[in-house]
């Protein structure tokens, strides 16, 4: 939950000084990569269900493609 909000406050802090977003969320995972490997475990372990279900989304609209 901690590292969602670090990653929230990156995007609006960088939002704010008019840098991409997308630059903020790189920076949060900078700032995650670099703490403890137990956060960067945790963060993977909560991320791999959402991953696994985009990438059957991507797989599954591929293979519905008419011809």
């Amino acid at each position: 939950m901690n590292v969602t909000v670090l990653m929230y406050c990156f995007t609006q802090v960088t939002d704010y000084v008019g840098i991409s977003m997308e630059l903020g969320c790189f920076l949060a995972g900078v700032v995650v990569s670099s703490q403890d490997v137990h956060l960067a475990e945790e963060m993977e372990s909560l991320v791999q269900p959402v991953k696994d279900f985009l990438a059957c989304l991507f797989f599954g609209s591929i293979g519905w493609f008419p011809l």
